[in-house]
């Protein structure tokens, strides 16, 4: 089976965004984020930086390294792109 990637959209951009600065409020450094994660850091910054899709499950991942729930990131993320 193939991986599901997110379009890169404002909504989308919007919710990378927002589990990014939940990270670096954790403390996390990139390095760690890529590791616990399971994805490469340069995949890493090119995804936080807007450049390349996220798969849904990196995004799972990501979301759940920052204690949020996927559901209220889109639902956020959303709201914002208003």
């Amino acid at each position: 089976m193939g991986r599901s990637a997110l379009e890169v959209g404002e909504t989308e951009h919007i919710a990378v965004q927002l589990v990014a600065e939940q990270l670096a409020t954790l403390g996390y450094s990139w390095r760690e984020i890529a590791t616990k994660a399971d994805i490469g850091r340069t995949r890493l910054a090119a995804i936080f930086n807007g450049e390349r899709t996220i798969t849904l499950e990196e995004f799972v991942r990501l979301c759940d390294l920052a204690r949020l729930d996927v559901r209220d990131v889109i639902s956020r993320a959303r709201e914002q792109a208003r």
